[in-house]
């Protein structure tokens, strides 16, 4: 899945409808991500709006012409995990 650059410039200006367009696209996948490391559908939405708030956080960091969508998921992965390990 690509994510066009004007919609990642539009995430860093923290524009509500560029992040439920981002959100609605990604959601099954990072859900997906969560779920399958921590086996509970609960937790797993918790951890989905950590993830999506780290994402907001972490957006100028967002290194351009790499795959915004894998770089979400890897946040996704990396909070689940973090979960599991507590």
């Amino acid at each position: 899945m690509v994510i066009k650059q004007k919609y990642i410039d539009k995430l860093k200006q923290r524009d509500e409808d560029t992040f439920e367009y981002i959100y609605d696209l990604t959601k099954k996948g990072v859900y997906i991500i969560i779920f399958n490391i921590v086996k509970d559908h609960e937790v797993t939405r918790d951890i989905m709006q950590d993830v999506y708030l780290k994402m907001l956080d972490s957006i100028g960091s967002y290194q351009t012409k790499t795959n915004f969508y894998n770089w979400l998921l890897m946040i996704a992965k990396n909070q689940a995990i973090d979960y599991y390990r507590r």
